[in-house]
């Protein structure tokens, strides 16, 4: 039994797709969503590639809003959705993270907003 059952998600394609694509393959899928929340989590800690892991951030915040749509309050999510947009283009990690250690070495990233 899930906590925010699919069938009750007024989203309809959103719930198509969890019931359709995500549940099948849960066996996969929770391992992989564990390990990458966690090096996510351990990323912007200790601010290594900070503005792609933000993005990343977004990415999984914005899939759990979406799973959880009309359970959950929804400024909850639109707030770390505001505080990782905000380390996306702010370039944070570059004061005292590892990404200064690599904009101290290697200078401007020719990539923009990688580190």
């Amino acid at each position: 039994m899930s906590v925010f059952p699919q069938s009750e998600n007024p989203l309809a394609w959103y719930a198509a797709f969890i019931e359709g694509v995500i549940l099948p393959i849960r066996g996969f899928f929770a391992p992989f969503q564990l390990v990458a929340e966690f090096l996510i989590g351990l990323f912007l800690l200790v601010g290594f590639f900070t503005p792609l892991t933000s993005l990343a951030s977004i990415f999984f915040i914005f899939n759990t809003f979406l799973a959880t749509f009309g359970h959950d309050w929804p400024w909850s999510y639109g707030m770390m959705l505001a505080i990782l947009g905000v380390v996306l283009i702010t370039k944070a990690g570059r004061s005292l993270g590892v990404d200064k250690l690599l904009l101290d070495r290697r200078g401007e990233p020719r990539i923009p907003y990688l580190w």
